[in-house]
């Protein structure tokens, strides 16, 4: 019988690349890859209680990144809640130790401006333009006489994990996704988001005018400013689906040449 066998020293090194998680490139860093398909996301595995629970950029919900205005910028907890608590902060929407659960905010001069959203990366050969984003918008909280707008904007470029709270980066807003509070008066009470009277539902909304080119990424970022008088709302997302699919059309005669497959040596 044939054996193999390796010193001692090379085989503690194997065993401690094993243990430490060292994989190939792409496969530990929790990116959303546009090869997988439509995503879809109805944020459920966020904490049902609870007001200090840890969030981790690319972890907590791998390929979403949260940021804040105030320094230091990065979110680090967020709180469960069904929209009767008024700290600013990052939360988990939904009824009391339900499982149905929404990503949201609320501001206020503590936290400032608050941002959330996913990045996605271009693994395709192709460009990628036929964009359809759907979600519901959801208020929880009713706390202003004026409505609010939960305001959407994307991003297009290159190691885009900056949901950018303090708005300081170059984004380009895309109005026909802005969820608008649509329950005002209140003077601070708690709603039931997942009622229709209190949502808003996007469905298959096309992210006009974008191209991802192969090798570039996506950023879809949702942002909530404080309202110029009185209390914020409560805002959330849910059941968020993001499809994409290749440009069937044709190239300008004038646009630049883009390489997306690089030539393959040959032997003569």
């Amino acid at each position: 019988m044939n054996r193999l066998y390796f010193p001692m020293k090379i085989f503690c090194v194997l065993l401690s690349v094993v243990a430490a998680g060292f994989f190939p490139a792409g496969t530990a860093d929790a990116q959303i890859l546009i090869s997988g398909g439509t995503y879809a996301q109805n944020f459920d595995l966020l904490a049902s209680s609870g007001t200090a629970n840890t969030w981790t950029d690319n972890s907590t919900l791998p390929g979403w990144y949260a940021s804040k205005q105030v320094a230091p910028n990065a979110i680090t907890t967020y709180r469960a809640d069904t929209g009767s608590g008024n700290a600013g902060a990052l939360y988990s929407y939904g009824s009391s130790a339900s499982a149905n659960r929404a990503l949201g905010c609320l501001v206020s001069g503590t936290p400032g401006n608050i941002a959330f959203g996913l990045r996605f990366t271009n693994n395709t050969a192709s460009a990628q333009s036929n964009i359809l984003i759907s979600f519901t918008g959801e208020q929880w909280r009713n706390a202003n006489v004026a409505a609010q707008t939960l305001a959407f904007f994307y991003q297009t470029g290159t190691a885009l994990t900056n949901s950018d709270g303090p708005n300081a980066l170059a984004w380009s807003s895309f109005s026909a996704l802005n969820f608008i509070t649509p329950a005002i008066g209140g003077s601070g009470s708690a709603l039931d988001g997942t009622a229709s009277a209190n949502q808003t539902v996007f469905t298959n909304v096309v992210l006009s005018g974008v191209a991802v080119q192969p090798g570039q990424e996506l950023f879809l970022r949702w942002f909530f400013t404080r309202p110029g008088s009185g209390t914020s709302h409560g805002v959330a997302i849910d059941n968020l689906t993001v499809s994409f699919s290749a440009s069937t059309n044709s190239p300008p005669t004038n646009s630049p040449p883009v390489i997306t497959t690089q030539p393959q040596s040959q032997t003569v």
